[in-house]
């Protein structure tokens, strides 16, 4: 089966406000929508410049193996251009037009198992692309739209398993507008289209003529891959829940004291699980209360339940992994190393 395009997310810089969840609903006819769940979401204080500040942080997890490359580095630009249109709608005496949204991101992705860009130069000729498929849908200079983009590349090269991309962060403020048509379908289409044929010049591969590795593997937006993990947590529960119950079996048969040892680990298992809604949720101050009760109660299991403690650090090192952006205050881990190290100082 042939894909129709190279890899191209789209996907909205939010600076403040909440950012909602994401429910599947499935329709009578088969199709199937997203509808917006119930409360505020998750709040979002500096998401740009935290975003531009992600990007190039080598220190990240997620980064490992990365080698990172700032291509055009506007984000300051961007920036500039939301508080020029703040002033200049001050100086006219009008009220609202907040921008929450501050930038579009754009990332392209080159499959790994293609000819991939030699140098600095072959990538940097594929961002120019689109910025002028950019520039063209939204009838401005190219220069102006360039003006406003933050490029950086992730080179995978390095990695076995990853594959080496550009996120294009164009500012949806230009010379005091809001410049609705970077956001829209046409534009999206249009980058696709530029990205395709930039990879066709610089790389010599067409996109109609490559197979996937995995024909199963879909591109999911952020808030759809979330819910996912979050749907892969609960059942990861159920096992250890299930197992607990086993234990619970097998053990009220000796004494008090083991029933007793079930109980707690039946307890451990549902402060994870809540700890692990508020943690891949981004509600980290509910996060870090939980994490410190959590810790506080494994810490109490070890000497007695060491194999499931274990199984239980394994459980937690894997949903931490799945938040890469989340502040190290709201993890279980590092509260756990440093208890022990307060113990050892104490012996």
């Amino acid at each position: 089966m042939m894909i129709k395009n190279w890899t191209v997310k789209v996907n909205q810089i939010r600076n403040s406000g909440y950012k909602k969840k994401y429910k599947k609903v499935i329709n009578k006819d088969g199709s199937v929508k997203y509808k917006a769940t119930n409360g505020n979401g998750r709040k979002v204080i500096n998401g740009f410049i935290n975003h531009v500040n992600y990007l190039k942080d080598k220190n990240r997890p997620a980064h490992k193996d990365t080698k990172i490359t700032v291509l055009l580095n506007n984000a300051q630009n961007i920036l500039n251009a939301i508080e020029e249109r703040k002033s200049f709608r001050q100086s006219k005496g009008l009220m609202g037009g907040g921008v929450r949204n501050f930038a579009s991101s754009i990332v392209c992705v080159i499959p790994n198992n293609i000819n991939q860009p030699k140098n600095i130069s072959e990538w940097s000729k594929i961002s120019s692309r689109v910025i002028f498929d950019i520039a063209k849908t939204t009838n401005l200079p190219f220069e102006l739209i360039k003006k406003h983009t933050h490029v950086v590349l992730h080179d995978e090269s390095a990695s076995p398993d990853k594959h080496s991309h550009i996120h294009v962060l164009v500012s949806n403020v230009i010379n005091n507008e809001v410049v609705k048509v970077i956001s829209q379908r046409k534009t999206v289409h249009a980058v696709k289209m530029g990205f395709n044929k930039s990879v066709k010049i610089v790389l010599n591969e067409d996109h109609k003529n490559y197979v996937p590795k995995s024909t199963k593997v879909f591109d999911k937006p952020l808030w759809l891959a979330r819910q996912e993990k979050n749907l892969q947590l609960e059942n990861d529960a159920k096992n250890i829940e299930a197992e607990i119950k086993q234990k619970k079996l097998k053990l009220s048969k000796i004494n008090k004291a083991i029933a007793l040892l079930a109980k707690k680990l039946l307890t451990v298992r549902n402060e994870i699980s809540e700890w692990a809604d508020d943690f891949l949720n981004h509600y980290f101050v509910k996060a870090e209360i939980k994490a410190n009760s959590v810790a506080i109660l494994i810490d109490d299991l070890e000497p007695v339940a060491k194999k499931e403690v274990s199984e239980f650090e394994k459980t937690i090192k894997k949903i931490e992994a799945k938040n890469i952006s989340a502040p190290e205050k709201a993890k279980i881990s590092p509260k756990r190393k440093r208890r022990r190290r307060k113990i050892k100082t104490h012996k």
